[in-house]
């Protein structure tokens, strides 16, 4: 259980990881079940080249019941290896998970087959919920992927109210 929403946080730095099945973010890798973020941002670029990575400008993964609120990411964010989720503010966001308030204004670019690239949310997972949230940055993508402007690839019985992306999604593959 990790509670940022009493200590707003604010991060500026490039991180970049090799190893394959990293969770790489611009504020946080991995949050276990119950992580909450709020009021916190991140503004540095996040780039992951090993297979099996999870990426985001603010979380690289969010485990189940978490909840990211009043929050945003601005640093671009990269991934070169298959199997990944990338995503601008959160790589991907587990069961039972909400994003509120949040928005993510850098580009997202994936290089690589059988990933998920979204200009907020690279991958969400069942029942995931995302409300008054937005995306920015441009989402460009090479190979087998699924990608969207706000979300990458969603699960079953997820919502998405009062949310928009506005920037491109180009896809070559």
């Amino acid at each position: 259980h990790l509670d940022l929403h009493s200590f707003p946080t604010r991060r500026s730095a490039d991180l970049i990881t090799s190893i394959p099945d990293s969770y790489v973010g611009g504020l946080i890798g991995y949050g276990d079940e119950y992580t909450w973020i709020s009021s916190s941002s991140a503004t540095g670029r996040v780039r992951a080249t090993g297979d099996g990575s999870y990426a985001g400008g603010l979380a690289g993964y969010l485990s189940d019941y978490s909840n990211v609120a009043d929050s945003s990411a601005t640093g671009n964010v990269t991934a070169t290896g298959g199997y990944s989720s990338v995503g601008g503010l959160v790589g991907e966001l587990y069961d039972y998970s909400t994003i509120s308030g949040s928005h993510a204004g850098g580009d997202v670019t994936v290089t690589t087959d059988n990933t998920y690239a979204g200009g907020l949310v690279g991958y969400a997972d069942e029942y995931t919920h995302t409300n008054s949230s937005f995306a920015t940055g441009n989402v460009t993508a090479s190979g087998s992927v699924d990608a969207g402007g706000l979300v990458g690839y969603m699960e079953y019985y997820n919502t998405i109210h009062n949310s928009h992306a506005t920037g491109s999604v180009t896809v070559d593959g």
